[in-house]
C-alpha cells in the first residue's frame, strides 16, 4: 500500500482548494475514509494492521 495524505477542511471545497494549493490535482483522491480506502482497495484487515 502506498503512502497517502490525508486532508481534512470545513467542506469539501476547502479540502479542494488544499489540494490545488499542493499541486497535488492530479493525484486520485478518495472522500470515504481511511478504513473504508485500506480495505476495499488494498484488500488488508484495517483491524489486524500493525505498525
Amino acid at each position: 500500500m502506498p503512502a497517502f495524505l490525508e486532508i481534512e477542511g470545513n467542506s469539501e471545497e476547502n479540502v479542494k482548494e488544499g489540494i490545488k494549493l499542493l499541486g497535488l490535482e492530479k493525484n486520485p483522491t478518495w472522500a470515504k475514509g481511511e478504513r473504508i480506502l485500506i480495505q476495499d482497495t488494498y484488500n488488508l484487515d484495517w483491524y489486524d494492521m500493525k505498525f
